[in-house]
């Protein structure tokens, strides 16, 4: 042991993700999202109905032998929707929380995304859904948020572990 952990992991991880959750639920379904700490919460974004916010933490790294590389990495997704109540579908959050779920729930692969000398494009490994007591993908819903905005906030949480040998 005694390598070090590859630089480029967090950025190809994050891009990665947001690749992942844009193409599988927020682009087909049309709702708004920004990646925490690369997008601007804009006014017109800030103005829209219903909208998500995609926040990572991570990655945790540990060389478990020679080369060989555990990452674990936290994913969590703040899905906000304006209470329209029977004007709407008052199950607007409810539903879009089960898609961000369901986007979630699978193997997201990692790629080397960028437009560096190491950024080929090419699959790193995939970060698979981690499996334990406390690891579980979940929802955790946080209702109307202030007494006067009609505005409702849930999560959607996940835990997610992969193995590289580089």
């Amino acid at each position: 042991m005694g390598s070090t952990p590859n630089p480029n992991w967090p950025r190809w991880t994050w891009a990665s993700i947001i690749k992942h959750l844009a193409s599988s639920v927020f682009t087909p379904n049309s709702i708004p999202f920004i990646a925490e700490g690369v997008d601007e919460r804009t006014d017109d974004f800030m103005r829209e109905n219903n909208r998500a916010e995609i926040r990572m933490n991570g990655p945790q790294t540990r060389e478990l032998s020679a080369d060989y590389w555990r990452l674990w990495v936290d994913i969590n997704v703040l899905v906000i929707s304006y209470m329209d109540g029977q004007l709407d579908n008052a199950y607007t959050l409810e539903t879009n929380l089960g898609l961000v779920l369901e986007a979630m729930d699978t193997v997201i692969p990692i790629n080397r995304l960028g437009d560096g000398p190491s950024d080929d494009g090419n699959l790193l490994g995939c970060l698979s859904p981690r499996i334990g007591d406390n690891d579980s993908l979940r929802i955790i819903q946080f209702g109307q948020i202030h007494k006067t905005d009609r505005i409702k906030e849930g999560v959607v949480d996940g835990r997610y572990k992969m193995y590289l040998s580089t």
